[in-house]
């Protein structure tokens, strides 16, 4: 790898395809970094707490960002990814804390785990129709981030993957969705409002714990399971019907939820008492309706 240096700005002319990993790892003079048409894949740590890097331009070859490739950047504010690139490692960007906006093209399919975590300043992210797989805690801590629309082509939410995204308000889970993972919106404080979608099966654990501001949720008859603590702390919800698929319920699901008035149980007490766990309305004082 070749490279050019003009002052404080990095030209890397390609030998391989390859940048090696923890190329330039802790580099604190390049703030700007462009990559000549020729890199495949950028390796894991290559500019790894690049702490003053500002501007980064990437080359239409790329496929793939190794993990931690740009981790603990802090200066860098926004980055184009190239319309080849199929990867995004796990923790690739995470700690950006001043990355504003990110562009992700439709060729990316997966967005590994911690891939934007604490990039506290990430206000706006659109996710592909290509992305099949959103890993565990991909954007944890991204407290910025308002809306976030999950497309139709996404198979797999990883677990916790927006915990502690504060001012979250709005999500739209795609139809295609069986699985919502554990602790997936955990202490997502400000979300108000979600559908969960006609083909989810599993609400996991701490699903939507501490989702504080959360005032209606609709289950659909396709869920079978919902884990413990999944509403554990949702001081806003009022009510909740709960349909006849719904097999088992886990212990504290609806722990502390101070405002609901009523849950509504499309099934027999009997059945309930058998298959539920024993503590799954613990210290909850809504009124229970059985419809059978």
């Amino acid at each position: 790898m070749e490279a050019t240096s003009i002052s404080k700005r990095l030209i890397l002319n390609p030998i391989s395809k390859l940048i090696p990993e923890e190329y330039l790892k802790n580099n604190e003079t390049v703030e700007t970094l462009i990559l000549s048409e020729g890199v495949t894949e950028i390796g894991r740590s290559a500019f790894y707490g690049c702490g003053n890097l500002k501007e980064v331009y990437l080359p239409e070859s790329l496929e793939s960002i190794g993990s931690y490739a740009f981790y603990r950047c802090g200066s860098l504010q926004g980055i184009e990814i190239p319309n080849n690139v199929k990867t995004i490692g796990n923790t690739a960007f995470s700690d950006c804390i001043n990355l504003k906006e990110i562009e992700i093209p439709n060729s990316v399919e997966t967005i590994g785990d911690y891939a934007f975590a604490d990039c506290t300043s990430l206000e706006e992210i659109e996710i592909p129709n290509n992305v099949k797989t959103i890993g565990a805690l991909a954007f944890y801590n991204c407290k910025s981030l308002t809306t976030i629309e999950i497309p139709n082509s996404v198979k797999h939410i990883g677990n916790s993957a927006f915990l502690g995204c504060l001012n979250l308000e709005k999500v739209y889970l795609p139809e295609t969705l069986e699985i919502i993972g554990v602790g997936t919106f955990y202490n997502c404080m400000n979300l108000k409002e979600i559908e969960i979608p006609n083909g989810v099966k599993t609400i996991g654990s701490s699903a939507f714990s501490w989702c504080e501001r959360l005032k209606g949720i609709e289950i659909p008859n396709s869920v079978e399971t919902i884990g413990e603590s999944a509403f554990n702390q949702c001081k806003s919800l009022t009510e909740i019907e709960i349909p006849n698929s719904v097999k088992t319920i886990g212990s504290y699901a609806f722990y502390s939820c101070g405002s609901l008035q009523e849950i509504i149980i499309d099934n027999a007490e009997e059945y309930v008492e058998q298959n539920w766990d024993g503590k799954w309305n613990y210290a909850c004082n809504a009124k229970i309706t059985y419809l059978r």
